[in-house]
């Protein structure tokens, strides 16, 4: 993993994130459900780039963040959207989807994103960001210590 380049390519989701939430301040919106969905996707994009650059290790939140820019680019079609915010939202769902799958492409063990290998929905991953724990510390797989 190139911890530079996930920093690099999270930081920048900041940037976006910081955009997606000031952003209806200098865009008319067609309504305030789009302001609202706006600015709470762009508080979710922000805490999960933090989150990936705080546990390098972790990739669930990039694959969250890279749902999040198709929702963006998806968004103005469900939800009526003026030309103005149509755009911002387009260019800004291709920037967040961007740079989480630049950010995914930084996972050289594929594995680690299988579920029961220790990626998401394992019981090793539920115990918190890039914590790892040896089945036989939690009584289990019958080994020797």
């Amino acid at each position: 993993m190139n911890e530079g380049l996930v920093r690099w390519a999270n930081g920048l989701s900041i940037v976006a994130a910081l955009w997606l939430i000031l952003s209806p301040l200098r865009i008319s919106y067609s309504s305030t459900g789009n302001v609202w969905a706006q600015v709470i996707v762009g508080i979710i994009v922000g805490a999960l780039a933090i989150a990936r650059m705080s546990a390098p290790s972790v990739m669930w939140p990039s694959a969250i963040n890279f749902l999040a820019g198709i929702w963006f680019i998806v968004a103005p079609w469900v939800l009526a959207s003026t030309t103005a915010d149509k755009w911002n939202q387009v260019v800004l769902g291709i920037i967040v989807a961007g740079l989480a799958a630049l950010d995914l492409s930084t996972n050289t063990n594929p594995a680690e994103m299988a579920v029961g290998s220790g990626g998401l929905g394992s019981r090793e991953s539920s115990m918190g960001f890039g914590e790892r724990v040896d089945p036989r510390d939690r009584g289990e797989g019958g080994g020797r210590r």
